[in-house]
């Protein structure tokens, strides 16, 4: 399908999500700028669309565009943040509406925020509406909801809150309901395929294990937790070291399997493997008696963000650390969640 070429414009543009996902849908990309202040996430970007941005504050910014994509620091809504909106991280969609509002003309015909859902919390929600004022005096009409990215194929449970404002000449609603949902994809499908061969992810930590144990850290089997910009603490998700076998983990306090429960799992098949009388797994791989579990690698967080292999083996060129990898696709948004908000917005004719 022949498309016009999209003016894009991405403030605090991480490693190029909404980039990703216009072309993924077939358009055209002009990037009138990429505004991001950490550097290894300004390499990655460059690295998966072949530019050569250098790193830059949204503070110093003025340009035009047509569409425009921010999603500015998400620490001070978070529930695991320190909620302290007076760092001046958060704040900064802040500069944001100043751009739209003074330094770009014409306006964006649409403006996308991405965040957190404590944005709409009872804390926060002053900030939030703050925003939605502000964009209405500028001159939007503004479209919000919480969305999951399970809902649209990735095997993550990754809320958050989309906020999508258009403007007011194009006179028209934008309705989240008419996204275009997937079926959940099977989590095998975005894991590395010899587990065997995976060196340097195993759970050791006493503290992580126990974590496990005490059903506090979830076991990853049909979806994995938020990704986040650490994957080794309790609130991640583990998997099994080999993720294709039987597995069953009682429960601690009377061995018992209950569903729903974190501590019984399935095989992928969705047959379950047998107990034994003395409430210990048997089945599995296991060392000193209990089973071996590991963390999701760099790789395989970004398939679960939506980004393809080819674009993790540009990256990997550039020897990134693997605590910057882990940081970068943490802030990144869900590729598949915006590829079905963009196809709305084509569906209505604002893009």
């Amino acid at each position: 399908m022949s498309l016009n070429k999209i003016k894009l414009l991405e403030l605090f543009g991480g490693i190029g999500a909404p980039r990703k996902a216009l072309e993924n849908i077939g358009y055209d990309i002009k990037s009138i700028d990429y505004v991001e202040i950490i550097p290894y996430a300004v390499q990655a970007y460059n690295q998966i669309f072949d530019n050569n941005y250098k790193p830059q504050n949204v503070l110093d910014w003025n340009l035009n565009v047509d569409v425009l994509v921010h999603g500015s620091p998400c620490q001070d809504f978070s529930k695991a943040g320190k909620n302290d909106i007076s760092t001046g991280r958060s704040i900064l969609y802040e500069r944001t509406l100043e751009i739209i509002e003074k330094q770009l003309s014409p306006k964006p015909k649409v403006v996308i925020w991405e965040n957190v859902p404590g944005l709409l919390s009872k804390k926060h929600f002053q900030h939030f509406q703050h925003y939605l004022d502000e964009m209405e005096k500028i001159g939007y009409n503004t479209f919000y909801e919480i969305i999951n990215a399970l809902d649209f194929g990735l095997p993550q449970n990754r809320k958050r809150v989309y906020v999508i404002s258009i403007r007011k000449d194009f006179d028209v609603y934008f309705n989240f309901g008419l996204l275009e949902r997937k079926p959940l994809k099977p989590l095998i499908n975005y894991l590395e395929k010899n587990p065997e061969k995976i060196v340097g992810y195993d759970v050791t930590q006493p503290s992580m294990l126990k974590s496990i144990e005490n059903g506090k850290t979830r076991i990853a089997i049909t979806y994995v937790n938020t990704i986040t910009t650490k994957q080794m603490r309790w609130n991640s998700s583990v998997i099994f070291k080999d993720y294709s076998n039987f597995y069953i983990y009682p429960r601690a306090s009377d061995g018992e399997l209950i569903n729903g429960s974190h501590n019984r799992v399935w095989k992928t098949d969705k047959y379950i493997g047998c107990i034994p009388a003395s409430k210990i797994p048997q089945i599995g791989e296991l060392k000193n008696n209990k089973l071996l579990f590991r963390y999701l690698t760099e790789r395989e967080c970004f398939r679960l963000m939506g980004f393809d292999d080819k674009d993790f083996d540009k990256i990997l060129l550039k020897k990134i650390p693997s605590s910057a990898l882990y940081k970068m696709i943490g802030n990144s948004i869900a590729v598949p969640v915006l590829e079905a908000i963009f196809k709305e917005l084509r569906n209505i004719k604002v893009i």
